[in-house]
């Protein structure tokens, strides 16, 4: 059990100090004619589409052998949802550099890595009154995965490595194990927008 707080202790340290070298390689000064590099926040979030998935495993659990309730809550339950911020460097008035990192969500049996953004936001005049902007940005990391349980089955079953939400059902436990959660951020955004006066 110790060792495995280190190691997660570990794995969280490695992906903070790789966040920290993208950025500062992120935001080194790019050529800018006349115009004075500026970095903005654009938006800070807490919370996301993953941290809503993990949410919606708090709900239920199940009677253990001796009649004691198995509550899900404290698994998937936490005190810090993944934090996202957003800032935009413009390098001129028409083009800029996006950019960002998310904190990560640990629960006791699910994780939400650490994630950075990288993109760009170009803008084209079309005419004097009319603008076109482009932007598109991808996310490296921030990957939700679910932790199994070791659970003891006894004289017939020994202990075993099972999906800790599946581990009172009729599914054999190395059958559980293919239901346990592995998804993707969305990691690629492409926005384009026009502006015009009439």
């Amino acid at each position: 059990m110790v060792l495995e707080k280190w190691h997660a202790l570990g794995k969280r340290l490695v992906a903070s100090l790789a966040g920290t070298a993208a950025l500062v390689a992120i935001a080194m000064p790019l050529p800018a004619l006349a115009f004075e590099k500026l970095t903005t926040v654009l938006d800070v979030t807490q919370g996301s589409e993953l941290s809503e998935t993990a949410r919606n495993l708090e709900n239920g659990g199940y009677e253990l052998a001796y009649a004691d309730w198995q509550s899900f809550y404290s698994w998937y339950h936490v005190n810090w949802v993944d934090t996202r911020v957003d800032m935009l460097t413009q390098y001129t008035p028409d083009f800029g550099v996006l950019w960002g990192v998310s904190t990560g969500e640990y629960g006791q049996k699910f994780e939400i890595a650490p994630s950075i953004k990288v993109g760009v936001i170009q803008q084209l005049h079309l005419t004097p009154d009319s603008t076109l902007s482009l932007s598109a940005s991808t996310i490296i990391g921030g990957q939700l995965w679910e932790h199994p349980c070791t659970a003891d089955y006894g004289d017939i079953g020994g202990i075993q490595q099972v999906n800790c939400r599946l581990a009172a059902s009729s599914i054999s436990p190395q059958d559980t194990l293919a239901y346990l959660l592995r998804v993707n951020p969305e990691t690629f955004r492409l926005v384009i927008s026009y502006q015009g006066n009439f």
